[in-house]
């Protein structure tokens, strides 16, 4: 306890008021630059882990580095550690802890909630990080998933992953078909066997059927060698040229915008299943336990109500953003790349920040009780203490010392 208020006054209240100002500069630059005016496109973890350390270690070896060589920093006899180094490392653990929980709270407790009266309207109001949708529609018949296989914590964990993506519509188009007459006046069976070619590219007469009237802008017919010419033997009894246009009508308010006439989903709604087994598992045991893993996943999806979701919360750009998008294009049939994918939230939204708050100040606490302990049992540096034995030049010894070694770490 011998001079314990030297150090708590040039040591301790020094490294709060560090912790205190980086959580807080970080924390404002971020919802700054990258909530409100969403300034530039970064890599979630980048954002939430690994600037933050750079972040937290810049002012802990410029301010805080020099105070701490205040201690008597000799290494224990027989041992090879470095107390500065723990000191820092324990300084960078104290603030960085709180500082990458604090991005979290942040993002949540910031991010705003949009009312949509139907899904389709996502791309017309401005991007938000979550969102309430009145009418829309899941169609898991046309789900897809993606596996991925990591080793991680010094090869001793094998995780699993199952990344599944659900279009999703303002309705069920798949029931909704319209029967067309195609042909001249009282001879409609004359386009029967004629080439349907929808957008520039043949299509099938039950492709035609889902297409809602109004969105088809203009049909055009070919007969004989031109249509032949053009789009080969399958045009021998001649073309039915049709172009759609963008529809969202009372009826399907869905949007036709390939080329094959389809309907394209406005969102696509994310989950990801993880299963952790042993590393050292053989091939076979590790197969053994996929398929398992991969059939639980299949009872849970199955059995998810994917129409009782109470939010949705925008998946942010990273590593599970660029899993998900590989899980929209796994399959033969790609689509264009969906700007939105969204992971449906069961709890209400006044939940959503859970006990983050709880954990920045358990985090900085439990840090600051460790950093103060440190400073119990390291006693100060001999010309330090020497300093403090003459309280009439106590201030100015110690600032000179603090100064020397803001200078030596500089060098």
């Amino acid at each position: 306890m011998k001079n314990f208020d030297v150090k708590l006054k040039r040591i301790f209240v020094p490294f709060l008021i560090i912790s205190a100002g980086t959580i807080i500069t970080y924390s404002f630059l971020r919802w700054l630059l990258f909530i409100k005016y969403n300034l530039f496109v970064v890599d979630q973890d980048i954002l939430d882990f690994w600037a933050p350390l750079f972040f937290v270690l810049v002012p802990i070896l410029i301010w805080l580095g020099p105070r701490v060589k205040l201690m008597d920093l000799t290494p224990g006899t027989g041992t090879r550690s470095d107390p500065f180094a723990g000191f820092m490392i324990l300084a960078m653990m104290a603030i960085g802890g709180p500082t990458i929980v604090a991005q979290v709270y942040v993002e949540s407790a910031t991010g705003k909630l949009t009312h949509l009266g139907r899904i389709s309207q996502i791309d017309s109001v401005a991007q938000t990080k979550f969102y309430s949708v009145k009418t829309f529609y899941a169609d898991k018949r046309l789900a897809r998933f993606k596996p991925r296989f990591v080793i991680r914590n010094k090869s001793s964990d094998f995780d699993m992953y199952i990344y599944a993506v659900v279009p999703v519509y303002n309705l069920n188009h798949t029931t909704k078909t319209y029967n067309y007459s195609i042909g001249a006046k009282d001879n409609v069976n004359s386009a029967n066997n004629a080439l349907i070619v929808i957008n520039g590219k043949p299509s099938s007469r039950d492709t035609l059927r889902s297409i809602n009237p109004h969105a088809i802008k203009n049909v055009r017919i070919l007969k004989g060698n031109l249509a032949k010419r053009l789009y080969g033997e399958n045009a021998e009894k001649g073309a039915i040229l049709i172009e759609t246009v963008p529809f969202s009508g009372p009826d399907t308010m869905q949007v036709i915008s390939d080329d094959n006439g389809n309907y394209k989903s406005p969102a696509w709604l994310a989950m990801r299943y993880l299963k952790t087994v042993s590393n050292h598992l053989s091939a076979d045991e590790k197969n053994t336990a996929y398929q398992q893993f991969a059939k639980e996943t299949q009872i849970d999806f199955n059995a998810k109500p994917l129409d009782k979701f109470i939010y949705l919360d925008r998946v942010p750009d990273g590593d599970d953003w660029k899993q998900y998008l590989a899980a929209v294009n796994s399959e033969d049939s790609p689509v264009p790349a969906p700007k939105n994918l969204l992971t449906p939230v069961y709890e209400p939204f006044d939940r959503r920040n859970g006990n983050k708050l709880l954990w920045i100040f358990g985090a900085f606490g439990i840090g600051s009780v460790l950093f103060a302990l440190m400073l119990l049992i390291k006693p100060l540096r001999i010309d330090v203490a020497a300093a403090v034995d003459r309280p009439d030049k106590t201030q100015q010894a110690i600032d000179e010392i603090i100064s020397k070694n803001s200078r030596e770490s500089e060098n």
